[in-house]
């Protein structure tokens, strides 16, 4: 008897992308091996969607990120893994008053509603990481999504000068009580 392929297991990988690096290998290498071997123990397979290989330069210009991000959560739905740490993501700052940022973080928000995504206009001052998360939860209802936070003690044992090592440019970097307020909105 010949067993029926079942759905795929594709979950989206959410996180931000400079301080996750270590983790998200890790996962390729050691976790995401053993689970595919489970899936097909049970008749079906395991292809995470992991964007760090799918977004190229044509679509970044164009002003896709946001849209395909979203596109590729429904895509996995109703799995998601979302990676949380010190790094609240890609977003528009006001204060630091940077006109190119602001002109292409608003670009990626009209494409993504021109392509169906109309929502993330109401959330302008949201890291793309944060929309992913809203799409996911509130807007797929993604069934099993599965977050995990980072204990950024970890990050100050590996990098003790200072975060920006980790966290590059300062705009990224956000201190303790805005991280613990922005996860409570969450």
């Amino acid at each position: 008897m010949n067993p029926q392929l079942k759905s795929p297991c594709c979950p989206f990988i959410s996180s931000t992308f400079i301080d996750f690096q270590e983790e998200r290998d890790y996962l390729v290498k050691h976790v995401f091996p053993e689970l595919q071997h489970l899936c097909k123990s049970k008749c079906t397979y395991f292809a995470p969607i992991d964007l760090r290989w799918g977004i190229n330069k044509n679509q970044t210009q164009a002003g896709r990120v946001i849209s395909l991000c979203l596109d590729y959560i429904k895509l996995g739905a109703p799995y998601f893994l979302c990676l949380l740490g010190d790094r609240y993501g890609y977003h528009y700052d006001e204060e630091l008053g940077d006109k190119d940022a602001q002109q292409w973080f608003q670009h990626n928000l009209n494409i993504a509603a021109q392509e169906g995504h109309e929502w993330v206009l109401n959330y302008k001052d949201k890291s793309i990481t944060e929309l992913e998360i809203i799409g996911a939860t509130e807007r797929l209802n993604c069934s099993r999504s599965f977050f995990y936070f980072r204990d950024s003690r970890c990050l100050q044992k590996k990098f003790p000068d200072g975060p920006n090592e980790v966290c590059g440019e300062a705009s990224y970097a956000l201190s303790d009580s805005v991280i613990r307020g922005r996860w409570k909105a969450l």
